[in-house]
């Protein structure tokens, strides 16, 4: 529950910062960041061992 709370905040909070870096950098180079930090997000939830690594690897880097 609160690894789906945290990925609904950081979606809310996430776009608008990234519509400003869109405006500013373009959309293939905003988009490959996005990207990277889900890639790593996944990454590092794979290995977590602990319900609060999982919260900020999964909840707050995926940020799906």
């Amino acid at each position: 529950m609160m690894m789906m709370m945290m990925m609904m905040v950081m979606v809310m909070i996430e776009g608008p910062i990234a519509g400003m870096l869109t405006n500013t950098y373009g959309h293939r180079l905003v988009a490959m960041i996005g990207g990277l930090c889900a890639t790593v997000g996944l990454a590092l939830s794979a290995v977590a061992s602990n319900v609060y690594h999982l919260i900020v690897t999964f909840g707050i880097l995926t940020g799906q």
